[in-house]
């Protein structure tokens, strides 16, 4: 982990960027700015890597779909904003914060070493965990996912409410052009009445 590839300008991505060292990157302190959200992060060595290829299923952060027993739909809770996270790299500096999104991302590539020191920034500064103390879905994971099913959700109530609506305002012009055909009938038959009474009247 001796060489280093400075970047744009020397610098690293994340947050005080460091040069990208070979081994695992993007490098960064929590003095900087935000990494490349689809930045690909270097390894660690081979033996490290998580590279049992399973992708998270189930747990929270899982569709959104429920409905109570009325049969309308459950209300929708948006989740909370998203965290933001931190990993204390081999040579034991810190690196991030990185956003949910984006460690996500690595996670489900499996750029994550299992023994990835990492912690949530709103944790103590000390609070830094094995990545495979955090079970098959880390928290960020099961946080960006569920973010993802409300977005998902949400779009697809406002698309429903959407057609509902439009399928209203069809309803209500067909009976008003129906009312108004009825109107119409009831005019014309008015009409045809008075004629009829007043030849009946001519008649007599």
């Amino acid at each position: 982990f001796n060489d280093r590839d400075g970047g744009r300008g020397g610098k690293g991505r994340g947050r005080g960027g460091k040069g990208e060292r070979d081994g695992w990157g993007p490098r960064g302190s929590s003095e900087g700015n935000h990494s490349d959200e689809h930045a690909r992060p270097r390894q660690w060595e081979s033996g490290d890597v998580r590279n049992s290829g399973e992708r998270p299923t189930g747990g929270r952060g899982g569709s959104t779909e429920a409905f109570l027993p009325s049969g309308l739909p459950a209300p929708l809770i948006a989740p909370p904003p998203p965290k933001e996270w931190c990993y204390r790299d081999l040579e034991g500096v810190i690196q991030g914060p990185f956003s949910e999104e984006q460690i996500s991302e690595w996670h489900r590539l499996n750029y994550l070493p299992a023994n990835l020191q990492i912690r949530c920034t709103e944790d103590p500064p000390d609070a830094y965990v094995p990545l495979s103390q955090m079970g098959p879905c880390p928290p960020f994971v099961l946080a960006h996912r569920a973010r993802q099913n409300y977005a998902a959700e949400l779009e697809r109530r406002q698309r429903e409410q959407s057609a509902a609506e439009a399928q209203q305002q069809r309803e209500a012009a067909q009976a008003a052009q129906a009312a108004q055909a009825a109107q119409a009938a009831q005019a014309a038959q008015a009409a045809q009445a008075a004629q009829a009474a007043q030849a009946a009247q001519a008649a007599q």
